[in-house]
């Protein structure tokens, strides 16, 4: 197969996606399209990563994910197929292996530090339809991706280099999804070179919930973070039941932080949960305050009543 692989030449790219993608058109997706009134914007972007993850781009992507499927615990073996495609001349052919590897390192257990260093490679095409690809299935990987972290780092500079520190907020939204996938990927690595992009999504609330997610991860800027995600924690409205999602990650975000500051912020999102019978979220809260330890004593006037609940 790896022979026949090599036989390959580029040619017009198959399997219904447009070659403008690599040109810089996100296929099925209308530019400036934005979600309906009370669709919380995380579900609308599992809608999209959902269209993505169905599309085909390279006409020998079916005959290569049977034969994976047939290889199927024979690492080695799907390691060496993967490493021909990641390094094809087809770019079709590299966009479709990017999800087969991610699926490969992350369902068995090994040393794919090779595959890794070939994702990473990805990002020298500058193009961000692919490299937006490749900063997903990076930070859907955890730690093992830390032979991507230069890689991920260096790119984020180039991004910003190239389209302006604001890029986290760029009006291409395949520039914009490139960025911010790279960014968090790096974060969740605990890496500070993705706190200058974080707080520019947190800021200028673009994309926040994209940045709150990963505020976690940044223990080491929690003075930068803390007043930033309690002041969105504050202005919450929660009645709306589109916000509850944001709600729980910003809550998680301080829990994860866990500083005097965030105890505030917390005391008052339980206060609030509960004069509006959101039980849901009071109980994450308070979850979040008791994984403050005893830095979370000013909330006991608060929480106290409420062990009679």
């Amino acid at each position: 197969m790896v022979g026949l692989l090599r036989q390959i030449t580029p040619g017009e790219i198959g399997g219904g996606v447009d070659a403008s993608c690599w040109a810089g058109a996100e296929p099925g997706v209308a530019e400036g399209s934005a979600p309906s009134p009370g669709v919380p914007p995380q579900i609308a972007a599992a809608f999209e990563d959902l269209e993505r993850q169905g599309r085909v781009h390279a006409p020998t992507t079916s005959l290569l994910e049977a034969f994976h499927t047939l290889l199927d615990d024979r690492v080695p073996e799907r390691t060496a197929l993967l490493t021909e495609q990641l390094q094809g001349a087809d770019p079709a052919m590299r966009y479709d292996a990017i999800r087969m590897a991610r699926d490969l390192i992350s369902q068995w257990r090994g040393d794919h530090t090779g595959l890794v260093v070939l994702l990473a490679g990805c990002f020298l095409s500058e193009e961000a339809y692919t490299c937006a690809s490749v900063a997903e299935a990076l930070g859907s990987l955890g730690p093992v991706s830390e032979p991507a972290r230069e890689a991920l780092a260096s790119y984020i500079e180039a991004t910003r280099a190239s389209h302006g520190p604001h890029v986290w907020a760029s009006p291409d939204r395949l520039v914009r999804r490139a960025h911010q996938e790279a960014v968090r990927a790096l974060a969740r690595l605990g890496d500070l070179r993705a706190l200058p992009s974080v707080l520019t999504g947190l800021d200028e609330a673009t994309d926040a919930w994209r940045a709150v997610q990963v505020t976690g991860h940044l223990s080491g800027a929690a003075g930068d973070l803390t007043p930033r995600l309690s002041k969105l924690l504050a202005e919450v409205d929660f009645l709306d039941p589109s916000q509850s999602m944001s709600a729980g990650a910003l809550v998680s975000a301080l829990g994860q932080l866990a500083g005097p500051m965030d105890a505030r912020a917390l005391t008052s999102a339980v206060t609030a949960t509960v004069c509006h019978k959101q039980w849901h979220m009071a109980v994450s809260a308070l979850n979040a305050l008791a994984s403050l330890g005893p830095a979370a004593a000013c909330a006991l006037e608060v929480v106290r009543p409420l062990a009679d609940a």
